[in-house]
This record gives C-alpha cells, sequence and structure tokens, in this order.
C-alpha cells in the first residue's frame, strides 16, 4: 500500500514539473493588440445601467411599482361575457383610453381601446362638424346597427390572441420604458401597463402620467430643454419619423389612408409654404371615416383640423421640465415644437411617449 501511495505521489510531481515553466521558457505568442468590445446586442442590464447613469436617479433600478406609488386604480374593466353596450356605456360615461377584459373570474385577458369599441357603433352626432351634419345616415340605419351590435359579447367581437405586456406590483418600474418608450407606436400599443397579482386578478394600471410624474423632478429632465430633446430623437430618426403633413385642402380620404398604412397618431396641417395651420388625430380622423359617415370623406381637412388656438406650442429654448407640466397638468396629449427661425413652421411632434424614449 505504502509503495503504491509513494508511486502515485511521484506521478503527480512529474506531471506537476511538466506544467512548471520560469520565465526564459515562456514565449511571447503575439504582438498583437486585443480589444474587448461591447456585444452588439447588448443584454437588458446594460441599458438598464445606462438608463440609471443618465436619470441620476440612484433608485431607479431597485424600485418597485408598488413603493414609488405610481399604480393607479383609475381603470376601466369588463367580463369577455359581457356585451357591446355595456362596453359602449362605459366609453360614454367614464371616456377611458382602454379597457382591460377579464374572464369571469375576473382574471386578465387583454385589452380594447375605446376607440376601437366606439367604431363597433355609429360615433355621435357632435363628432361630425355642424355644416355636414345635415347629411349624416338615417336615424333608423343607425338605431338598427346599435341595437344589433349592443346584443354581442366582448368575446364576439374582439380578438384577444395578442402578447399583452403586464407586471407584478414588485417588478423593478425601470422595465416600464421598453413600453413606453417605443420608437414607432401601432393602433394596438397599450397606453397604459396592468399589474397583476400572481393569480392574474388586477391590481392596477401604470399610465405615462404616473410615470411622468414619478420622474419629473430628476435633474435630467430639470435641466434639459425641448432642443436637446430634438437633438436626440433626430439622431435615431429615419425617413418614417419625419413630420407628415398634408394640405388644407386635402380630404380625410388622405388622412385616414396615412394613419392606416404609417407609423404615426398626428397629421399637421400646413399650407404650401409649410407654415402650420392646424392638427388631426388617429381619434378623430377614425370617427368621422366610420361607414356610417361614407359622405364625409370628401371633406377638406381644413374644415375639421384642430386649430392653432386649441394647440400648444412650444420653442426650442423651453424647458423640458414645463412641456411635461403641461401634458400632466391639462387635457391635451401634444406639444408641437416651433422653428425658431421661423416661427410658423413646425418641426417636431411631442408627446408623452417622446419625453420616455428621451429618457429611455
Amino acid at each position: 500500500m505504502l509503495n503504491t501511495i509513494k508511486s502515485l505521489i511521484q506521478e503527480f510531481l512529474e506531471k506537476l514539473e511538466s506544467f512548471l515553466k520560469t520565465p526564459s521558457d515562456i514565449k511571447q505568442c503575439s504582438e498583437e493588440t486585443i480589444t474587448l468590445e461591447y456585444p452588439t446586442n447588448r443584454s437588458p442590464i446594460f441599458e438598464r445601467l445606462n438608463r440609471l447613469k443618465m436619470l441620476h436617479n440612484p433608485d431607479l433600478l431597485t424600485t418597485s411599482f408598488e413603493d414609488a406609488k405610481v399604480i393607479s386604480d383609475d381603470f376601466c374593466s369588463i367580463k369577455i361575457s359581457e356585451t357591446l353596450a355595456q362596453a359602449i356605456s362605459l366609453v360614454t360615461l367614464l371616456n377611458p383610453s382602454d379597457i382591460i377584459v377579464t374572464d369571469d373570474e375576473e382574471k386578465f385577458l387583454g385589452i380594447v381601446s375605446s376607440l376601437s369599441v366606439s367604431l363597433e357603433f355609429t360615433p355621435q352626432l357632435q363628432n361630425v362638424p355642424f355644416k355636414y351634419r345635415h347629411k349624416t345616415t338615417k336615424i333608423g340605419q343607425a338605431t338598427e346597427l346599435i341595437l344589433s351590435q349592443g346584443k354581442k359579447t366582448i368575446g364576439e367581437v374582439f380578438s384577444l390572441d395578442k402578447n399583452y405586456c403586464f407586471f407584478q406590483k414588485k417588478k423593478q418600474i425601470d422595465y416600464v420604458f421598453d413600453e413606453f418608450g417605443k420608437l414607432y407606436r401601432t393602433p394596438d400599443d397599450q397606453t397604459f401597463i396592468p399589474i397583476l397579482n400572481e393569480d392574474k386578478t388586477i391590481v392596477g394600471v401604470v399610465t405615462w402620467q404616473g410615470v411622468l410624474e414619478y420622474l419629473r423632478n430628476d435633474r435630467l429632465l430639470e435641466e434639459s430643454t425641448v432642443e436637446n430633446l430634438f437633438e436626440k430623437m433626430s439622431s435615431t430618426k429615419t425617413s418614417l419619423d419625419q413630420l407628415y403633413t398634408l394640405l388644407p385642402e386635402d380630404t380625410l380620404e388622405s388622412a385616414l389612408y396615412a394613419i392606416n398604412y404609417l407609423p404615426i397618431e398626428q397629421i399637421l396641417i400646413c399650407d404650401v409654404d409649410k407654415k402650420f395651420l392646424g392638427l388631426l388625430n388617429r381619434e378623430q380622423i377614425s370617427i368621422l371615416a366610420h361607414p356610417m359617415y361614407y359622405h364625409l370623406m370628401n371633406t377638406p381637412l381644413g374644415d375639421i383640423m384642430q386649430p392653432l388656438s386649441s394647440l400648444h406650442l412650444v420653442q426650442p429654448t423651453d424647458n423640458l421640465k414645463d412641456v411635461i407640466r403641461n401634458f400632466l397638468e391639462s387635457d391635451t396629449e401634444v406639444s408641437v415644437l416651433m422653428d425658431s427661425s421661423d416661427s410658423q413652421i413646425p418641426k417636431m411632434v411631442i408627446t408623452p411617449r417622446t419625453i420616455l424614449q428621451f429618457i429611455k
């Protein structure tokens, strides 16, 4: 046994000796300089750390939705077995942006927009310009449509098979930027993020208002101007990011075509000299283009646009915090940046989503 142990030790020492080399034994393999680079597709943790550095907020990566107190209980929900008549009642009385759909046990299934609900019926007459109201469809037709549609259930009308973004209340708040800060917004994108319990029942929702309220006193936003926002967004722009404009004599049909095929939410109405006259958003266009109002398709956009007097215009030198304050304290969700060299020419449309893209 002792001899066996000695032989094993000797074998081990011989192998160890073969691995040990003096400095003179070591040869330089290459004189090339090795450069370490970040991977092309950086992991989410890199993005989160970069975000933390930019915001000067040491708690952003560790603060949960619950601790940040950004979860709101101001939302509408409806069961998938309930009817469109009940949904349109919610839209009419509460004017929500979106409605949460649950099963009969109140577990989250999906989201439908209030615009989608409204378009299943004939939009209210008040949405039609006064001088065109005498041409609207017959009351009997509209009544028949409302009665027949109102009996259908939510599940019969809307498809809820897409992947919706939702979180639990203990999740860190900075994850919300990936949803709210998308470069392009599609008509199906959520205007809020549901916060769920483990059994998928609803705790509440997180809105862009809640996130901006939480961040409004951050030093980055306090020290930034609208020009800083414009410069950053310009550096990532593509042709689809440019302002989309139409002439006041262009028709509703042209505007409908644009919002159906371009990732835009607003159309700016400008004259031939590019001077800003007014604005139309997706909701206005969709409602006026309802099949029951087919006669409006040739309506000039100058007759139905929001005039300048109703819009919030900003200058490059304006503080970004003031723009955020306007979003939070008024009903508007759009500001328009005007050119400093010509105050009648627009340069950029700013929305809460634009602010969150700047932060992201």
